[in-house]
């Protein structure tokens, strides 16, 4: 909700939702069960010193 008041402020909304709803549309999975997106992603955890 804040994404979008902030979006809407900018009058960015429409195009936000439209590009979303294209994106999910792309991702859906023919048998209606949902989406799936297949990304690469790396997860790092650092630790400061003590």
């Amino acid at each position: 909700m804040a994404a979008r008041h902030a979006l809407e402020g900018a009058d960015r909304w429409e195009d936000t939702r439209a590009a979303l709803v294209e994106l999910f549309d792309d991702a859906a999975r023919p048998d209606g069960e949902g989406c799936r997106f297949e990304l690469a992603y790396v997860i790092v955890v650092g630790e400061v010193g003590r």
